[in-house]
């Protein structure tokens, strides 16, 4: 930009209404301080500002100073950066060293630096020489009214120019911070060396609930987390009731889940109470005896007269938990709850339940499994997860199922995963290109058998088919069907999951569980048998096999892609092969681990959107291609390093999630209707939700409100999860209609000023 000549002089005219040279500031600022600095031609300016100054002030020095401090003044109100603030500050020291009385100045340049601002503070105190003679006293002072005016990052400044760091009270500094919102400001001023003051950090965002921030301290800062038992508390609780909800409600179903865990107990009590279920409540104290263990804490839950009751009274409080009293080899809900629906066993798959061999040491059991194992070509394969209670526990796997048609083996791989013999055995049996593992959803077991076994042994997973995919792309499915869509689909029968979320933990497991796992391993294998002759009976090949190692999915035949990579600005790439993701009609997403929060909105304005946890990148682009979605990520690092197998949009770290959600809509001119809002499950991401009676929805849900039969209730077809339209519905849909019609507006009106991506090629 070339400067205006006039500007700076203006700005001197003006300085004496400081009204007026306040608007005039203002101008400054935006037209020529917020430009990049390349853009201004910074000489010149300063070569006007000292010429004004020589001019106006040729032998009125202390007049130049106030003039120089009123302009500084308005320029502060202003939120002037730093360009101005230099150009002024070198063009005033410019107009003193010609004087040659810098001395002269001194005292009131002392008298005066609290008004100068932080970005030329240095300059200034080092050109009168004053910064040794500021008392600290000071230096306190406008630090803490810094802070106090929430004008956090002008007081760091001050403390770096005086290096004062260790002579202030950082603790108090930082609860101030933290109070008025400015953590990042805050995770500043806390260096590697002081662990107190770490400490104190994360202490003050747990009272502040800043919980996903607490985390990354303590792991940046490799701090035990358990010397925080507060975030941890809060973490569990979170889980208990989280888990309550995934259970629908059902108590009996939670308190298996964390049978083995007194604390977390305690929480589903107290849990319970406050939803008024009494008798639940005391059950569980009186069967794990909590009242001994949380004396006090179960004292004051007794306040509540129908809960001291029942704890009186024990003859009471026996309700039974079903899943616990009751067990068998099959169906939990067969089994345990007596239903009367049919659900598909082992037994009628050929399997007895001494086919099944649970394994946990390393004994002849083990011997036969791997005898038969290495000899198969065709396994079934499966895992179950270690429970995680609060975000610092590792997890992993429980247990590893290995299937043939007549065997099925369970290895409790909690107990076996010190042992040799059995991490060179799966070492083997995984890394066997002739041996082929069939899965569902295998990507998630793989992310966790590398968790697991990494520390132990490194293994090179190959030769791995997913059946759910296999599947969609044999039939042209839009989306991957569930292992409990395709059982009903392709072998006409219903089977259970209700032991999905069981504690894989606790020893011994159920026979309920054990029956759960075995078929889990076993039916990937009879799907894919039943695909393939389903494919061959329409003379088709079976796709070929996935190549899979731990870091890399990928088919072998397909995802091989050598196409140079095309890119709209820093934020967007893609190839020729991949534009018909997204070119001419509504594109799909596949959203990273980061981005929890835009997945919520994604959905509930009715936009395709999968969300995965996993942080296997080489995954995620393999899954993009399959489905045909563009990568959403935050991991500025991925998208640099990737070139071109998948589409990927990088989102701005510094905008909230509406800004992002609105990036999206904008730069891929997505419009959407007011028949999309509230469309889509935000649980399960199903598009198909139905209409059922509020008779029905109590099963689901516990309801607060005695007027719930007036609403209406729908129920998502795939994970049943069930949503009504309430206070909380009518609030959403209206905020999200708001965001729509504002985008939409701006798409209609062709004021957006996004590049076509058509002609963005770099």
């Amino acid at each position: 930009m070339k400067p205006n000549n006039n500007i700076v002089a203006n700005i001197f005219d003006c300085v004496k209404d400081l009204d007026q040279f306040n608007n005039y500031g203002k101008t400054f600022a935006q037209k020529v301080c917020k430009q990049k600095a390349k853009d201004l031609d910074a000489e010149q300016l300063i070569a006007q500002v000292n010429e004004n100054f020589v001019q106006r002030f040729n032998g009125k020095q202390e007049d130049a100073f106030q003039l120089f401090l009123n302009i500084y003044d308005v320029f502060k109100r202003n939120q002037a950066n730093h360009i101005s603030y230099n150009i002024f500050m070198e063009g005033f020291i410019k107009y003193l060293v010609n004087k040659g009385d810098i001395q002269f100045l001194a005292n009131l340049a002392k008298d005066n630096w609290k008004l100068i601002p932080g970005d030329v503070l240095e300059r200034y105190l080092d050109f009168f020489q004053i910064k040794e003679a500021i008392p600290l006293e000071d230096i306190k002072q406008i630090v803490n009214y810094l802070i106090m005016i929430k004008k956090v990052n002008e007081a760091l400044k001050v403390i770096g120019v005086f290096n004062v760091r260790n002579k202030l009270d950082m603790k108090e500094m930082i609860e101030r911070m933290v109070n008025q919102d400015k953590i990042n400001e805050a995770l500043t001023i806390v260096n590697d060396e002081d662990i107190e003051l770490q400490k104190h950090f994360v202490n003050q965002l747990i009272f502040k609930n800043y919980e996903d921030k607490c985390i990354e301290i303590i792991e940046k800062y490799n701090l035990n987390y358990k010397e925080f038992p507060q975030l941890v508390d809060r973490m569990e609780k979170k889980k208990v009731a989280k888990i309550l909800q995934d259970c629908n409600q059902n108590w009996e179903k939670a308190e298996e889940r964390i049978n083995s865990q007194s604390q977390l107990l305690f929480y589903l009590v107290d849990l319970l109470v406050q939803k008024k279920k009494y008798q639940e409540a005391a059950s569980i104290i009186s069967r794990h005896q909590l009242n001994k263990i949380f004396q006090t804490q179960i004292d004051s839950l007794a306040s509540h007269f129908e809960l001291n009751q029942l704890l009186q009274d024990k003859s009471q409080n026996t309700m039974l938990n079903r899943i616990l009293e009751r067990d068998g080899f099959g169906p939990t809900e067969v089994l345990c709850f007596l239903e009367q629906e049919k659900y598909l066993t082992l037994e009628e798959c050929g399997i007895n339940q001494t086919d099944v061999y649970f394994i946990d040491q390393i004994n002849q059991d083990f011997k036969i499994a791997v005898e038969i194992l290495t000899k198969s070509k065709l396994i079934g394969f499966d895992s179950e997860f270690i429970p995680r209670w609060n975000k610092f526990e590792k997890g992993g796997i429980a247990t590893l199922q290995l299937a043939t048609n007549n065997k099925i083996f369970i290895f409790d791989t909690i107990k076996l995963l010190e042992n040799e013999q059995f991490l060179d055995f799966v070492t083997y049996l995984f890394e066997n290109e002739n041996i082929l593992k069939i899965g569902h959803s295998i990507w998630q077991d793989i992310n966790e058998m590398d968790k697991t076994f990494k520390a132990k042994k490194e293994m090179k997973i190959k030769s791995f088919q997913d059946v759910g995919i296999i599947y969609k792309e044999a039939l042209n499915l839009e989306n991957v069907s569930s292992l409990k869509q395709m059982c009903y689909q392709i072998l006409k029968q219903k089977i259970s999951k209700y032991e999905q979320i069981s504690d894989w933990s606790k020893r011994p497991l159920r026979k309920c569980q054990i029956h759960y796992a075995a078929l889990d391993a076993l039916l990937p294998l009879m799907l894919y048998e039943q695909i393939n002759l389903m494919i061959e009976n329409d003379s088709l090949k079976l796709l070929q096999s996935q190549s899979l190692d731990k870091n890399n999915l990928q088919y072998s035949s397909k995802t091989k892609y050598n196409e140079q990579p095309l890119q709209v600005g820093n934020f967007f790439k893609y190839s020729n092969r991949t534009e018909n993701f997204f070119k001419n009609k509504q594109p799909k997403f596949i959203v990273d681990n980061m981005l929890y929060k835009l997945v919520k909105y994604l959905r509930n304005s009715g936009i395709d959107s999968t969300f995965l946890q996993d942080k296997n990148y080489k995954l995620i682009c393999d899954l993009s291609n399959k489905e045909e979605r563009i990568i959403l990520t935050r991991n500025s690092k991925f998208f640099k390093q990737i070139l071109c197998q998948a589409p990927v949009f990088l989102i701005q770290e510094t905008t909230n999630t509406e800004n992002q959600f609105k990036e999206i809509l904008n730069f891929f001119k997505i419009q959407v209707d007011d028949g999309m809002i509230l469309s889509r499950c935000i649980k399960c991401n199903g598009d198909k939700l139905e209409i059922i009676s509020s008779e029905q929805a109590h099963k689901y849900v516990d309801f607060y409100n005695p007027n719930y039969s007036d609403f209406q209730f729908f129920q998502c077809a795939s994970c049943k999860q069930v949503y009504w339209e309430g206070e909380k519905f009518k609030r959403s849909k209206e905020r999200f209609n708001s965001i729509a019609q504002n985008v939409n507006q701006k798409l209609n009106s062709g004021s957006q000023q996004n590049e076509e991506i058509s002609s963005q090629k770099d």
